[in-house]
C-alpha cells in the first residue's frame, strides 16, 4: 500500500508546466532519518524525510534515493511536493502505518538498509546530486530519528543534526522538534600545532565558507604580550572534520597563545564571533623523522623529513651518505623550493639503474636542537617490478583518527624480496574508477618492507613523528568512510590487494575505537575477512611503518594430514591461535568450531568457507557472544567436505587458552 502525502496531492492543482522543474542542489534536502526506530516500531520500520526549501514545486518521480551501496528510482506515482512540503519515504508501510497512524507517505520498493553504524545517503534528480548526508551514529538517531536542525545549514555536519525530542520518536511529515535557524558563525574547538611549529591545524564545529579562508582570517598573539611569527598562508582541508592548516613565517616558540578567527563564514554567511581561542605548544623534544628519499636522476637524491630542520645540519654534505660506493653528495640544495623540510643531494657518482641502495642520514636537527640520527630510507632508480596480487597487501587502515580525517593513513607490506615504486600504484575506495598515483616521484616499497600512505603529511606527524620510511602524503586520497569501506591498491588498473573492512572487526571490549588503526593478522589470510584483521594494541592507537601488535608470525601447516595450533596464547595480550590444517583433498569446504572442557559449544569460526589443501583458521580466545573464555583447555574440530566428490573427513587438536601474569 502506498499513501501520497497531503501536501502532494495539493500539489497536484499546479500547472504541469511545474511538473517538470528541475531542482538545484540543497532546493530538495534529507530531513530527517529514522536509521534506528524505536524497538517497539520494529527494526524494518525505517523512513527518510524530505523537505522542499525551495519557492518550485518537484516530481518526486523524477528522484532516486540510495545509501553507500544501493540506489533505487523512487516511484513513477509518487507525486509532487510543493514548496515547504514534506515527503516521508518507508521501508514498510503497515509498520510506518502502525507507528505514525495519519501520517501521508510513500512506500519505496527496494529501500536502501540504512547502516546502524554510520552510513551515506544521497537524494538524486536524473543522476546529478541533490542532497547527501554522511550520517554517524555519534551524530545521534539511537532509538530515535535523527533530526536535521536547519533545513538551510549544511548536510555533512553533525553539528546540524541532533537525536529528536519528541515522545513518538520521530517527526514525520511536520516540523522538527530539534529545528532551530543558524544564525552563528563557525567557532574553533581545537588548534593543534604541527610541522615543528611552523603549522597549526585549526579544527571548527561546522563547515566553513572556502572563499573566506585566508591568511588574514587568522590573528595570532602571545598570552602576556611578546613577539608571534606571522600567519602567511591557510588552507582549508576539506574532508573529515572541518579543518584549516595555518602556515607561520617561522616555527612557533614554547608558550601559551590566542588564536582569534576573523571574518571566516559558515555555508549560510553566519560571521564566526571571533573569540581568541586559547592554546599551548609545549617544547618539542621529539626528533625530526626521515619521511621519504626518491632518486630524481642518477646524479640527484630528493630527501624529506617530517618537520623542518636547520639549514646548518640539511644543508651540510655530511650528513648524508650512500651505499654501494656512491658515498656523500658533492653538494645539498636547501631548502628546496622554499620547503625547509626538503633537500636535494647532488652526487659525485652517478646511481645504477635497477640495483637497490641505501641512504643513511644522521646529525639532522630541528628548530628546537632534537637531532635525529642513524635513520636510513631505501633508494631506487629506474621502472619497479609488476606486482601480482598478493605481493603487496594493505596491512593497516586508520579509518577514524582522533586528529580527524586529515590523520588517515593506510599502510602497505611488500611481501617479496622484490622492489615495487608508489609513482606506480594507485590507493582508491572506487577501484573500478582507479586514480592518481599514490606518489609523483618514484618512492620505493622495499623488499619485505613497508610504506605509510597519509592523508596529510603535518597531521600524521602529530600522532606519529618517528614513524620510519617511507611517508607519503598522497596526491589524491580516498576518504575513508567510519562506517565500512572498500580501500584498493592498483597497479596499472589491475587490483593488487583490495579490503572492505567494517568497523565491526574492531575488539569487542574498546567502547570507543577512533584513533584506533585496525591491523593485519595474517598477511597471508583473505584479505576481506574478520578473521584476518584486530584493533592494534599500542597505546599510539596504530603502528605505521612498523610491525602490527597483532601480528601471528607464519607457520607450517602439518607436513601430514591433521591440524597444528599455537598453544597456549593469551587474548588479553592481543595474542589469537592459529589453527593451520592439512587436508586430504585438494579443495573443500570447511566447518571449524570450538567445544570447552565439558564438550560444550562455544564458537562457531568458519561454516562453509571455500579452501585449498593448505590453510590456516584464527581465533581470538571468545565465545559465541564476544566475550573472553575462561582459561583452560578447548577442543578444535575441523570438518571438510571435499567440492568434487563429496567425501567427508574430520580433524581435532587441543589448545589451551592461558593468562600471562
Amino acid at each position: 500500500m502506498r499513501r501520497i502525502p497531503l501536501t502532494l496531492v495539493l500539489a497536484l492543482a499546479i500547472p504541469l508546466t511545474a511538473r517538470a522543474q528541475a531542482p538545484q542542489p540543497r532546493d530538495l534536502v534529507l530531513n530527517e532519518i529514522a536509521y534506528d526506530p524505536p524497538p517497539a516500531q520494529g527494526a524494518d520500520n525505517e523512513w527518510v524525510e524530505l523537505y522542499n526549501r525551495s519557492d518550485r514545486t518537484f516530481d518526486l518521480g523524477r528522484f532516486a534515493f540510495a545509501d553507500a551501496v544501493t540506489a533505487v528510482d523512487l516511484p513513477a506515482d509518487a507525486g509532487l511536493i510543493a514548496p515547504g512540503a514534506y515527503a516521508v519515504l518507508v521501508n514498510d508501510a503497515a509498520l510506518f502505518e502502525e507507528a505514525y497512524p495519519g501520517v501521508p507517505f510513500v512506500e519505496v520498493p527496494g529501500f536502501p538498509a540504512l547502516n546502524n553504524g554510520g552510513d551515506t545517503l544521497t537524494l538524486l534528480f536524473e543522476g546529478a546530486v541533490i542532497d547527501e548526508v554522511p550520517y554517524d551514529d555519534a551524530w545521534g538517531g539511537a532509538d530515535a530519528s535523527l533530526e536535521r536542525i536547519d533545513p538551510a545549514g549544511p548536510s555533512a555536519s553533525a553539528s546540524n543534526w541532533a537525536t529528536t525530542l519528541h515522545p513518538d520518536g520521530g517527526t514525520p511529515g511536520a516540523q522538527n522538534s530539534q529545528f532551530m535557524e543558524d544564525t552563528v558563525g563557525p567557532r574553533i574547538v581545537a588548534v593543534v600545532v604541527a610541522g615543528g611549529g611552523g603549522a597549526l591545524l585549526v579544527t571548527f564545529d561546522e563547515p566553513l565558507d572556502p572563499a573566506t579562508v585566508g591568511a588574514g582570517a587568522f590573528a595570532l598573539s602571545a598570552e602576556g604580550g611578546g613577539p608571534v611569527p606571522p600567519v602567511t598562508a591557510a588552507a582549508y582541508l576539506g574532508d573529515g572534520p572541518p579543518t584549516v592548516r595555518v602556515t607561520l613565517g617561522e616555527p612557533l616558540a614554547a608558550g601559551a597563545y590566542l588564536l582569534e578567527p576573523r571574518l571566516l563564514t559558515d555555508l549560510l554567511g553566519n560571521v564566526t564571533p571571533g573569540a581568541p581561542f586559547a592554546f599551548e605548544h609545549a617544547p618539542d623534544v621529539t626528533p625530526p623523522a626521515l619521511a621519504a628519499a626518491f632518486a630524481a636522476d642518477p646524479l640527484t637524491v630528493v630527501v624529506a623529513f617530517s618537520e623542518p630542520v636547520t639549514a646548518e645540519t640539511a644543508g651540510d654534505p655530511a650528513s648524508y651518505r650512500i651505499d654501494g660506493g656512491i658515498g656523500p653528495p658533492e653538494a645539498v640544495a636547501f631548502p628546496l623550493v622554499g620547503d625547509s623540510a626538503r633537500a636535494a643531494l647532488s652526487l659525485a657518482a652517478p646511481l645504477q639503474e635497477r640495483v637497490p641502495y641505501t641512504l643513511t642520514v644522521s646529525g639532522i636537527a630541528d628548530a628546537d636542537g632534537n637531532v635525529l640520527d642513524g635513520a636510513t630510507a631505501p633508494l631506487f632508480l629506474g621502472a619497479g617490478d609488476v606486482p601480482t596480487p598478493g605481493d603487496l597487501v594493505i596491512n593497516e587502515v586508520m579509518f577514524d583518527p582522533a586528529n580527524g580525517g586529515a590523520g588517515e593513513y593506510v599502510e602497505v607490506l611488500n611481501r617479496t624480496g622484490r622492489l615495487f615504486l608508489l609513482s606506480e600504484l594507485v590507493l582508491t575506495d572506487d577501484p573500478a574508477a582507479g586514480g592518481e598515483p599514490v606518489s609523483a616521484v618514484p618512492v620505493v616499497v622495499p623488499p619485505g618492507g613497508l610504506a605509510v600512505v597519509v592523508a596529510d603529511r603535518d597531521s600524521f606527524a602529530v600522532r606519529f613523528p618517528e614513524a620510519p620510511p617511507p611517508v607519503v602524503e598522497a596526491g589524491a586520497f580516498p576518504s575513508l568512510n567510519n562506517d565500512g569501506d572498500t580501500v584498493a591498491l592498483l597497479h596499472l588498473g589491475t587490483v593488487v590487494d583490495a579490503v572492505t573492512y567494517d568497523p565491526g572487526w574492531h575488539r569487542v571490549e574498546l567502547e570507543d575505537a577512533t584513533g584506533v588503526a585496525l591491523e593485519r593478522v595474517d598477511p597471508a589470510g583473505p584479505s576481506s575477512s574478520r578473521q584476518s584483521w584486530s584493533s592494534s594494541l599500542d597505546p599510539r592507537g596504530g603502528t605505521p611503518g612498523e610491525p602490527n601488535t597483532v601480528f601471528v608470525a607464519p607457520g607450517t601447516p602439518p607436513g601430514e594430514t591433521g591440524l597444528t595450533v599455537d598453544s597456549p596464547f593469551d587474548p588479553d595480550a592481543g595474542q589469537r591461535t592459529a589453527i593451520r590444517f592439512t587436508l586430504e583433498t585438494e579443495a573443500a569446504l570447511i566447518r571449524v568450531r570450538i567445544f570447552d572442557g565439558a564438550g560444550r559449544l562455544v564458537r562457531h569460526l568458519e561454516e562453509g568457507e571455500f579452501v585449498g589443501r593448505e590453510g590456516a583458521v584464527l581465533w581470538d580466545g571468545r565465545g559465541e557472544d564476544g566475550r573472553p573464555l575462561r582459561i583452560g583447555p578447548y577442543v578444535v574440530l575441523l570438518e571438510a567436505v571435499d567440492v568434487e566428490g563429496g567425501a567427508t573427513e574430520a580433524h581435532r587438536a587441543t589448545v589451551v587458552l592461558a593468562r600471562q601474569f
